[in-house]
């Protein structure tokens, strides 16, 4: 009714030691079908294992498709007849949203998915090889997008603003994180930053 009234229906989380978890502390709606508003996916997260679940009738139940590292990343095809999953432990997989039966496609750590037409985008680490990278073959390969490595600095604030902390931060920082020379961005934060690298 336009969300003109809720109702609360549980989420099933594990509790310590189910199946051989650390049991799970949060749930997060990862996506809904465009075509059915009873059919609900949701993320579950615990200390070092997490579950992906489906409910095709509201939130009334769920039923477990997905099981592995928290899952960090979750994205449905544009055409919602492809379902991608990933953790940092696991790499990534993909399935059929009519049969979910999953297949793993990468070893990249995934921190993050988003579809957008026929791209897949994830976040990751440089480990992985990006930080951001885009996949035109449904994840079994990726093109770097950004690296650590292209961050320039900090942007260039006025004197007084919260953002001046950064330049402070940024030595220890840019050490922490291998990243190549860095000197603060000469631009300021409304400038444009097409001249190269990425602006903290």
């Amino acid at each position: 009714d336009a969300r003109a009234t809720w109702e609360q229906r549980e989420v099933p989380l594990l509790a310590n030691g189910d199946a051989g978890t650390g049991g799970e502390s949060s749930a997060y709606i990862a996506g809904m079908d465009s075509e059915s508003s009873d059919r609900v996916y949701v993320r579950t997260l615990g200390s070092s294992k997490g579950r992906v679940l489906v409910s095709d009738d509201a939130g009334r139940s769920y039923r477990e498709i997905w099981r592995g590292g928290p899952p960090k990343g979750f994205a449905l095809s544009p055409e919602e007849t492809k379902i991608y999953v990933g953790s940092v432990e696991d790499g990534l997989y993909v399935a059929k949203t009519k049969d979910f039966v999953f297949s793993k496609v990468s070893d990249i750590q995934v921190q993050c998915l988003k579809t957008s037409g026929s791209t897949l985008y994830a976040c990751s680490s440089e480990y992985s090889g990006f930080i951001l990278g885009a996949s035109e073959d449904e994840g079994r390969s990726f093109k770097p997008v950004l690296h650590l490595s292209g961050l320039r600095g900090p942007l260039a604030c006025p004197s007084g603003t919260s953002a001046r902390v950064c330049d402070q931060d940024w030595p220890s920082l840019k050490s922490e994180l291998a990243i190549d020379g860095g000197a603060p961005a000469s631009i300021d934060a409304g400038a444009d930053a097409s001249a190269g690298g990425h602006p903290v």
